[in-house]
């Protein structure tokens, strides 16, 4: 069973940006409120995001700031256009 969470962060590119951006999404507050696995969380943000978004990575926390840095980080040769 994958782990569950009420928060998570998607890291995304929109079509035509250089930058990632990212945002969060608060599952306690929809539908029946319950934690949801990454699966359901990336299905989520593909359908909120929409078509010609490329979602980067899923963080389960609830810090756009913090998503961004670990991205950042942890992609630092694409990040450095490399």
């Amino acid at each position: 069973m994958d782990p569950t969470f009420t928060h998570w962060t998607a890291v995304y590119r929109s079509a035509g940006e250089d930058e990632p951006t990212a945002t969060t999404a608060d599952f306690s507050e929809m539908g029946a409120g319950d934690p949801v696995d990454a699966r359901a969380a990336k299905a989520h943000f593909r359908t909120v995001l929409g078509h010609g978004t490329e979602l980067l990575e899923l963080y389960p926390f609830d810090n756009p700031d913090e998503a961004l840095e670990t991205w950042r980080a942890t992609n630092a040769l694409e990040v450095a256009g490399l």
